[in-house]
């Protein structure tokens, strides 16, 4: 699965959310990736005392 795969799908949830009346910006196909990588990111902050 491609990167425009993944966008595809995350369109499509968030036009489903949309659908169903909750306003979430929450694409879970293209968060999902930056949920991930952000919990990466914290770690290595909070181990640098940043």
């Amino acid at each position: 699965m491609d990167f425009t795969d993944i966008q595809d799908l995350a369109f499509l949830n968030l036009v489903y959310v949309k659908k169903r009346g909750l306003y979430f910006l929450n694409i879970y196909l293209q968060n999902n990736f930056f949920i991930e990588n952000s919990k990466i990111f914290d770690n290595i902050l909070s181990k640098k005392g940043i």
